[in-house]
């Protein structure tokens, strides 16, 4: 049994023009710019060019700049490949792609005309109630600190403390390493140069298989002793 879907056919053209106004939902906010700022100032620096010269119109590059700058895309390669992938951008060039040489030279002809338009989004926003202008107090007031260039290092002192810091915690390491062994050691030679009496003797196995004492080991070491000498009464 065949699966039953929806039509699908990606090489089927569109049987009734297309209606750009369809593409993103109400209240998007490319249609709230498109439709709220005056861009008439952007007009003044074409009235003179004449019919022959046909630029892209400046209130679609006007809309495609803001709009860039309101969702974090600054770049003018950014936004001219924008203008091929997403729908938003799409629908406020309105079929246009310009390309991102004309982006940039459109900001850089219209600086002045751009810093009116940010007053203008300002102003919209504080009477749409989004901002909330007042007095910002600056000071500039000079307060002694410990900070000074006497104190400060440089980038190559800084290594060469940097090399001491890291000799002086290897060293340490190095110390606290070789410590276990040195209480050991100490041990060791203070056992060694204690007097061992006749019960601390090791005994030792000879030839013969059988055990016999240190002394009797080392005919050399053997202890002689002697008996008492007489006295005569008197």
């Amino acid at each position: 049994m065949v699966a039953n879907y929806l039509p699908y056919e990606p090489q089927q053209m569109l049987l009734l023009p297309e209606a750009i106004q369809e593409w993103l939902p109400d209240g998007h906010l490319a249609y709230f710019i498109s439709d709220t700022l005056d861009l008439s100032a952007f007009h003044a620096r074409y009235d003179k060019d004449g019919p022959r010269n046909q630029p892209f119109h400046p209130a679609m590059m006007v809309k495609v700049v803001v709009y860039g700058y309101a969702s974090g895309v600054f770049s003018s390669r950014k936004i001219a490949r924008k203008l091929h992938e997403e729908v938003a951008f799409r629908v406020l060039a309105a079929g246009n792609f310009p390309g991102h040489r004309t982006i940039r030279d459109f900001r850089a002809f219209h600086l002045l005309e751009l810093s009116q338009l940010f007053v203008q989004v300002v102003r919209l926003g504080r009477e749409m109630g989004l901002v909330k202008l007042g007095t910002i107090a600056v000071d500039g007031t000079k307060i002694k600190a410990n900070a000074s260039r006497h104190k400060a290092m440089s980038y190559g002192h800084m290594l060469k403390v940097e090399a001491e810091l890291k000799a002086q915690i290897d060293a340490a390491q190095a110390r606290r390493a070789w410590r276990p062994l040195a209480k050991h050691a100490n041990a060791w030679s203070n056992a060694s140069a204690r007097p061992r009496s006749s019960a601390d003797a090791t005994p030792t196995t000879s030839l013969a298989g059988g055990a016999t004492s240190a002394s009797s080991a080392c005919p050399k070491t053997r202890r002689k002793t002697t008996s008492p000498t007489p006295t005569a009464a008197s």
